[in-house]
């Protein structure tokens, strides 16, 4: 018998140790009219087992009212997986009386079975304001009057005068600091005649046909020119034939010399280039020559008598 019986026990132990409670409490038993209390429900969930919170909502039967509620606290109670679950409720009650908090239905679902654990019941007892009925019923107070006190404010009007100081000091640096914007000086760009003439006379100095470059010697001068009579006449040079060019100038009624030194200077690069046509030594100062003609017979006249004949002693050299 013995030996049942300790076998029922082994086998009674995990069914008690799944079985499902519920509880509820309360941090006080007795509470004044409209004074807080706090109701908890709690519950230990076996793993496996699905649980349905009772419904709890503005108020309890028709005596307690719900305030508020905190959100439901869910910890491990075992190492088997069995967990418990309680949740904080603010009640009060502005009905004098002793009342129960009737028990709350907890239900634990598993496959097709539901299982339903109440709580325990709470008895709360709501009181009244003792009052002294041996005095007689006197008014409501009126408004007092509070005496100014400028102490209370000087917080505040200290903390505005150094805001304010702090505000007109930052402004004034700004403002100090703050330099007015100059407008950048229009960059005075050297004419195009002028500049025609520096590249020229750098070419010339450099005389890279002297190296064995014929070639790009020529196309320099010519690149120049073009360069001269896109931006100073505005004829499309650049990117033009040398044909093109010389009917362009024709068009624009050019002086016949202008014409008659770019035909020249035109017909010799262009044997050099795509003839490979290597001229003597006389014909690389001959280019230069007709190069500083074509710019010299069609720059502007506007100019002064000394730029003149500064122009005049670079063509003759």
């Amino acid at each position: 018998m013995k030996k049942i019986s300790f076998l029922i026990i082994v086998f009674l132990i995990p069914v008690m140790l799944q079985a499902q409670s519920a509880g509820a409490t309360a941090d006080k038993k007795r509470i004044r009219l409209g004074e807080e209390l706090q109701l908890k429900l709690e519950t230990d969930v076996p793993k496996g087992k699905k649980l349905i919170w009772p419904e709890i909502g503005d108020t309890l039967g028709s005596v307690f009212e719900v305030l508020g509620r905190q959100k439901p606290d869910t910890i491990q109670s075992d190492s088997l997986g069995n967990m418990h679950i309680e949740q904080v409720y603010r009640i009060t009650s502005f009905d004098s009386g002793n009342y129960n908090l009737p028990a709350f239905p907890f239900q634990f679902q598993t496959a097709g079975d539901t299982e339903l654990v109440l709580s325990n019941v709470l008895d709360v007892s709501v009181l009244t304001v003792p009052v002294d009925t041996t005095k007689a019923i006197q008014d409501i107070r009126g408004i007092a009057d509070v005496p100014f006190d400028i102490g209370e404010y000087m917080p505040w009007i200290l903390g505005g005068v150094v805001l304010l100081a702090l505000i007109t000091g930052l402004l004034y640096w700004y403002l100090r600091r703050k330099k007015p914007v100059s407008e950048p000086k229009p960059v005075k760009k050297a004419e195009p005649w002028k500049l025609a003439h520096a590249e020229l006379n750098r070419i010339e100095k450099e005389s890279v046909w002297r190296q064995g470059k014929v070639k790009l010697y020529y196309s320099e001068i010519t690149d120049a020119i073009r360069k001269y009579l896109e931006d100073q006449l505005e004829i499309p040079a650049l990117e033009s034939t040398s044909d093109e060019i010389l009917e362009m100038m024709r068009n624009r009624a050019l002086p016949a010399e202008s014409q008659d030194a770019a035909r020249s200077l035109f017909r010799t690069t262009d044997l050099v280039k795509f003839a490979k046509t290597i001229p003597d030594e006389a014909m690389h100062a001959t280019a230069l020559r007709l190069s500083r003609l074509v710019v010299e017979t069609t720059r502007p006249r506007e100019f002064s008598s000394a730029e003149g004949a500064k122009g005049k002693e670079e063509v003759n050299e």
